[in-house]
């Protein structure tokens, strides 16, 4: 005999409107999630640029974070008024700054760099940033604006998956090569730079036979002319003039490689200086963030694992801070360098003199020129030392086992 299946028909009137009440929120949370998707919040958020097709990756490496406030709608309507302007900004700033690429309509510094001994106008903020950069590179103090090849040619060892086989540690060809090129882009008297008339803004750039030789020799295709550790920089500050001048002041621009520039009316958080423990980076102390603000971080270890152009070989850290002559002292860690005043240019700068100190007598000096604070940790430091320097507040993270000592 079969077994008979029972349906009961007790509360059905309850069941049903039970059913059509689980379907009424079910729909009801479908509908709430789908408007959801667009709800602007207030707070801060990232400031995505838009697309720009002659420069693909003009905003690689660059992030704009934004404070707003007010409705869903004015916020949505605020973020796209700033995209604009912000993605103007940044693509011209990129642009200009370019020492390889040229594009219609812009003299830039691939312009002077493929058109030796040419006169050519560039835009006011290009014919600054120049001067600004000329003047660093005659200090010859480890930066140069000539040095375009050498930071070629480290960087293509840099961003090999296995850099160790041509590293110039155990690479005499390559230590050769780096040796050569180093000589060559100290020679000033190779390069010509010619800042013609500070109203017109015209400038003409040319380089030595010998040097155009030397290029030749070592079959090395790169722009002498280039700002290299600076560049990003200049860049930020530009952009930064473009955001206040439309009154843009609540944010903060940051780049992958260490530096930071707050806006005018953003002074919360802190700027980090990080430290590595068994190889892994860790909060080594922190600076905080005033209005109008900037800093410079250095590292010779990655943030994270995999990161490309980070690597150590025999005990000897390789990263992309090496100053202008070519050579890694080895005698930091990090540094983080801060300036109240939003020079950012400056704290780099500062940040580079650093990179250039052979002994630790040499590293306080520096760190007290020019008026900033400066944090730094050294290489195989145990203790956990966290190195300071100037006038502002810098808190060790005591958490991790680091500890301040003040500069002598």
């Amino acid at each position: 005999m079969k077994d008979e299946i029972q349906i009961s028909t007790k509360h059905i009137p309850l069941r049903v409107a039970l059913f059509i009440l689980a379907l009424l929120v079910a729909v009801g949370s479908i509908a709430y999630g789908v408007s959801s998707i667009g709800r602007q919040k207030p707070g801060y958020s990232v400031v995505d640029p838009d697309d720009d097709k002659e420069a693909l990756l003009y905003h690689s490496g660059v992030v704009l974070n934004y404070y707003f406030d007010g409705s869903s709608g004015d916020i949505r309507e605020q973020k796209n008024l700033l995209r604009s302007v912000y993605s103007r900004a940044l693509s011209s700033a990129y642009k200009q700054l370019d020492a390889s690429a040229c594009y219609e309509g812009i003299n830039n510094l691939a312009t002077l760099n493929q058109n030796p001994g040419q006169t050519f106008e560039l835009s006011p903020e290009l014919y600054g940033v120049l001067q600004d950069a000329l003047e660093k590179t005659r200090q010859q103090r480890g930066y140069s604006v000539f040095a375009g090849a050498l930071y070629a040619e480290w960087n293509s060892i840099l961003t090999l998956s296995e850099p160790e086989e041509f590293d110039p540690l155990y690479n005499g060809e390559e230590a050769r090569r780096i040796r050569e090129i180093a000589e060559a882009t100290a020679e000033l008297s190779s390069f010509s730079l010619e800042l013609l008339d500070d109203e017109r803004h015209l400038a003409r750039f040319s380089i030595a036979g010998p040097y155009r030789a030397l290029l030749e020799e070592l079959e090395l295709d790169a722009p002498a002319l280039d700002l290299n550790l600076l560049r990003e920089a200049y860049e930020l500050q530009m952009v930064a003039r473009e955001l206040e001048a439309a009154g843009y002041r609540r944010g903060y621009l940051s780049t992958d490689s260490g530096l930071t520039l707050s806006l005018s009316e953003h002074g919360s958080g802190q700027y980090v200086l990080y430290g590595s423990i068994e190889d892994k980076a860790v909060t080594a102390a922190k600076i905080p963030v005033t209005p109008g603000s900037a800093s410079s971080l250095f590292r010779s270890f990655a943030l994270m694992e995999g990161e490309v152009c980070f690597y150590r070989i025999d005990g000897h850290a390789r990263h992309p801070y090496v100053p202008a002559d070519g050579e890694y002292r080895g005698l930091l860690d990090a540094s983080l360098v801060c300036s109240g005043e939003g020079a950012l240019v400056e704290a780099c700068y500062r940040n580079i003199l650093l990179q250039t100190c052979g002994d630790e007598e040499q590293l306080e000096r520096t760190a007290q020129e020019g008026g900033m604070t400066a944090a730094w940790t050294l290489r195989g430091d145990t203790n956990r030392l966290v190195h300071t320097s100037g006038s502002g507040e810098v808190e060790a993270a005591s958490e991790y086992g680091f500890s301040t000592a003040a500069a002598s």
